[in-house]
């Protein structure tokens, strides 16, 4: 059973390369979860909010201020860059390979040597308090619950409610409400890595 239709759907458009490529060089690369890059354009960059993306952009801004996980969950976090790489070298094995091979599938994942969740929150928040962010809408702290139940309570308290006040703070001002916008996006988003934060416990 498929944990969510992310990774459902990711296993269709696998099923259906290896079914249809024919004598195409084909490769396939699987990333675990992808953040900002370690040198490559420049250190840091990325262009979304997915993922660890969004979950450290969310502490950096004071607006994350719970999640679903273990705390000693090991992250499999790679380097954009470093993917960017992978990807580079699969499809060159791909034109050098005998067509007549089952198509390679590459797990580009990280080494044993990796933060645990709760080891990666405590270097993002030691990092925010070393240079804020100039967006920082409340002092960034988290906590993380394996309970989806107590995760709902809890963000009712340190997201809901504290972003409907914010939220009427911008409209008395003059301003658009962002809080709760924010939060509907990032709750989904949070949802959707949980069986990962969750899982990796168990491994």
């Amino acid at each position: 059973m498929w944990p969510n239709t992310y990774t459902f759907t990711k296993a269709i458009a696998e099923s259906i390369i290896r079914k249809t490529a024919g004598d195409l060089p084909v490769a396939i690369v699987r990333p675990s979860q992808v953040s900002t890059s370690l040198k490559e354009p420049v250190c840091g960059w990325i262009d979304n909010v997915y993922g660890p993306n969004g979950a450290a952009v969310g502490l950096f801004a004071g607006l994350v201020k719970t999640g679903i996980s273990h705390a000693e969950t090991k992250l499999n976090i790679i380097p954009v860059d470093m993917v960017a790489n992978c990807i580079i070298a699969a499809a060159f094995g791909a034109t050098t390979r005998d067509h007549n091979e089952t198509i390679p599938i590459y797990n580009y994942v990280s080494g044993p040597n990796t933060l645990t969740f709760q080891e990666n929150t405590d270097v993002i928040l030691e990092r925010v308090l070393e240079v804020p962010s100039s967006q920082a809408i409340w002092y960034p702290w988290g906590i993380a619950f394996r309970s989806v139940f107590w995760y709902r309570v809890f963000a009712i308290f340190v997201h809901v409610i504290p972003g409907a006040l914010l939220d009427i703070g911008f409209v008395i001002k003059g301003n658009s409400p962002m809080c709760l916008l924010d939060l509907k996006e990032i709750c989904p988003l949070q949802a959707l890595s949980s069986w990962i934060l969750i899982a990796g416990k168990r491994k």
